[in-house]
């Protein structure tokens, strides 16, 4: 078994809607990932309490690790499928995406963009991150909010924004 297989936990379908309903996994598209990486990396710059600090790295951890997983998915498209080979002024080999080729590479990029992850997540109450924090941040972010322990109330199904294109 590959290393990076160790320690991945399988869950039965019963078991991973039990989860989910718990709130410690949540169903995200892989364009919402993209985005909550780079949130959480500005998130990641702001000073914390110990404890939150921990809940917000084991977050970033789980979405970069998402993220890792589609890059190297959106590498090898280009590289073997898309892509074709070229010298930069240096003389060093790259591969770029010709235009020709692009509209037929970002329609596949756009399905898998579209695709939901299901990803453990720590959720944490909103009144622990710093004012500072944008709105289209919190925005971004809000899958990991504990909003229950503002309005008492579970919170609804979120609306999904749209895949752009």
């Amino acid at each position: 078994m590959p290393a990076n297989l160790k320690n991945v936990q399988y869950y039965t379908n019963e078991e991973r809607e039990a989860e989910i309903r718990k709130g410690t996994m949540v169903k995200l598209t892989v364009a919402e990932i993209i985005a909550a990486q780079d949130a959480l990396g500005r998130l990641s710059q702001q000073p914390f309490p110990g404890l939150i600090a921990y809940q917000i790295q084991k977050n970033i951890k789980t979405i970069f690790t998402e993220f890792e997983t589609y890059d190297k998915v959106r590498v090898k498209l280009v590289q073997d499928k898309y892509g074709v080979k070229t010298k930069d002024e240096n003389g060093n080999e790259t591969t770029k995406v010709p235009p020709k080729r692009e509209p037929a590479f970002r329609k596949e990029l756009a399905k898998i963009w579209e695709a939901e992850v299901e990803v453990p997540i720590t959720k944490i109450k909103l009144e622990s991150f710093p004012k500072e924090i944008t709105p289209a941040d919190m925005m971004t972010l809000e899958f990991m909010f504990d909003l229950e322990s503002i309005t008492g109330e579970k919170p609804k199904a979120r609306k999904r924004h749209p895949v752009q294109q």
